[in-house]
């Protein structure tokens, strides 16, 4: 009976929630828990969430004093990560294995996100890298044939 789990899901509510979408965030390992967490504490009111995107989840960030669901040691460790599920309109209750399968599509995303950003590091790197090589040899980087340490003369070769 849904009246039953009301209690029992207190994160769900209707309120304005400011924070920034998972789509537009680092995914971090801890930003990654947090959703993570989020979910879970949705399913473990039997609820799937049904239209789970990076979209539909906010990241907001707030004092470790103020966080209510935070392990004590992490009271010390500065702002604490919390994801809120938002676009609840094709929740359903769900099955546990509904349920293990967006978990499962869940992590999946996490970890692309991750991956993905670790790729655009690299290429960012790679990139600042050939800018200052580029600006250290500005011939070189204007069309020129790079010089070799061998010089020729005409008359070297003509003999």
């Amino acid at each position: 009976k849904t009246s039953d789990l009301i209690p029992l899901c207190h994160p769900l509510a209707l309120s304005k929630v400011d924070g920034q979408s998972l789509s537009s965030v680092q995914i971090t390992p801890a930003v990654a828990a947090a959703a993570v967490n989020a979910l879970q504490r949705l399913h473990d009111c039997g609820i799937a969430h049904g239209n789970l995107t990076l979209g539909n989840m906010l990241l907001v960030q707030q004092p470790a004093d103020t966080a209510s669901d935070t392990e004590p040691e992490q009271l010390t460790r500065g702002p604490v990560h919390r994801v809120i599920l938002i676009d609840l309109g094709c929740a359903t209750l769900a099955s546990e294995q509904q349920r293990q399968i967006e978990m499962q599509h869940l992590r999946h995303k996490l970890a692309s996100e991750q991956r993905r950003h670790i790729v655009m590091q690299h290429l960012q790197d790679k990139l600042a890298r050939y800018a200052a090589a580029a600006a250290a040899a500005p011939a070189v980087a204007a069309g020129a044939a790079p010089r070799s340490g061998v010089a020729v003369s005409r008359s070297a070769i003509s003999h």
